[in-house]
């Protein structure tokens, strides 16, 4: 909700069914959903679950990167991430840039441990499942499991006008004294992220899920065409004689300049 988005939105998405409608009407096979949770999830993790979805048998557990722990941020970080973006005048810019920190907010999360998870306030909460009547269509329907949803509570409610432009820190709990050492610390990495702050501490964030699977496939392209380029540059079986396809790829192989892979004796004297 609050890592890139421009525009802050309220923890319910009202739009979600109409969403899933359209992209069922429009594909011939019907979506596979997927509860973000470790209970649900193969292993625990979203990358091999995907893989045993989706990518078995050519992809197995061996196969894929290592797993990383799934890190959040903080209830500090989150306001102080929708804080800056004000600082920004709230551009297309400054969301960007302000997300190039979390790598810093993950240190310091390190540094200076969470005195408690973060989770929305209790009334927060109840406004926000009372009107997710989406999510009781996804359960109602089969489509999904949600574990710990409990249906009997959604009753169609309409979103408060409140929750509808409440800023984050109004959304959550939070601790004031540890939201003031964290904007200490990022005061002390330079100038303002907003205004265009780019430091070796935007390089520590962790990969996404996105980066970690391109990451995999290039390796596992790399791999194939090594393999490829071996096979193309094995000389002819003994007694065998080369072919011009094959000829030319050792060609290819060994470049002008180089002598051509030394046959066998008794295929060199035949």
């Amino acid at each position: 909700m609050l890592k890139a988005e421009r525009r802050l939105n309220p923890p319910v998405n009202l739009n979600l069914r109409g969403e899933i409608e359209d992209i069922e009407a429009t594909f011939p096979h019907p979506p596979v959903f997927a509860a973000y949770d470790r209970s649900t999830l193969f292993q625990g993790d979203i990358v091999p679950d995907f893989a045993d979805r989706f990518l078995a048998p050519l992809i197995g557990a061996v196969d894929l990167p290592q797993l990383q722990a799934n890190l959040g941020l903080s209830a500090e970080a989150l306001v102080l991430m929708a804080r800056l973006r004000v600082e920004g005048g709230n551009t297309v810019e400054a969301a960007p840039r302000v997300a190039r920190l979390k790598g810093h907010f993950l240190e310091f999360d390190r540094m200076d441990p969470l005195a408690r998870p973060l989770a929305l306030l209790t009334e927060v909460a109840e406004a926000a499942l009372r009107s997710a009547t989406c999510y009781r269509w996804l359960a109602e329907t089969g489509r999904l499991h949600i574990p710990g949803l409990d249906t009997g509570k959604i009753d169609g409610a309409d979103v408060p006008d409140w929750m509808m432009t409440a800023a984050p820190e109004t959304m959550f709990p939070h601790d004031p004294a540890r939201l003031a050492r964290l904007r200490q610390s990022i005061d002390q990495l330079g100038p303002s992220p907003v205004l265009g702050w780019n430091s070796g501490a935007s390089k520590k964030s962790l990969p996404g899920l996105r980066d970690r699977f391109l990451q995999f496939l290039n390796r596992k392209l790399a791999a194939f065409n090594q393999r490829a380029s071996g096979r193309a540059a094995e000389p002819p079986p003994p007694g065998k004689p080369a072919s011009k396809k094959t000829a030319t790829r050792l060609r290819a192989a060994t470049g002008p300049d180089r002598p051509p892979p030394a046959l066998p004796k008794r295929c060199a004297a035949g």
